[in-house]
């Protein structure tokens, strides 16, 4: 099972760096050349990271179909969180398949019976 995580706004890590490092080290002054390299490690970590965990489900894949067994499914992303690709239809028009169609207009009759 891959495990994602979501890297906030650049904006809050720059403070949250900033201030780890005047705890963890506070005689050391914290200059912008520092925190931009050190965010720039931890982007590509995240990164690197992403691509491990793909390679790592890759490889459970393969050993699963070695073994005959099947590979973990492939889960499509919810659709309920996507906007409306539709646009409503205008007033007064009826939506695609709502026409009432008579059903007796298709039948033939081949013999009458009376009751």
């Amino acid at each position: 099972m891959a495990t994602f995580f979501v890297i906030p706004p650049r904006e809050c890590l720059e403070q949250a760096l900033v201030e780890f490092l005047n705890r963890v080290l506070p005689t050391v002054p914290t200059s912008p050349a520092v925190v931009e390299a050190l965010l720039a490690i931890i982007c590509a970590q995240h990164d690197r990271i992403a691509k491990l965990e793909e390679t790592v489900q890759q490889l459970r894949d393969e050993i699963a179909i070695l073994k005959g067994q099947k590979p973990r499914p492939k889960i499509a992303p919810s659709q309920l969180e996507q906007p409306a690709a539709q646009a409503p239809p205008a007033t007064g028009q009826k939506r695609p398949g709502s026409d009432k169609k008579p059903k007796n207009a298709q039948l033939t009759i081949t013999r009458e019976q009376r009751i």
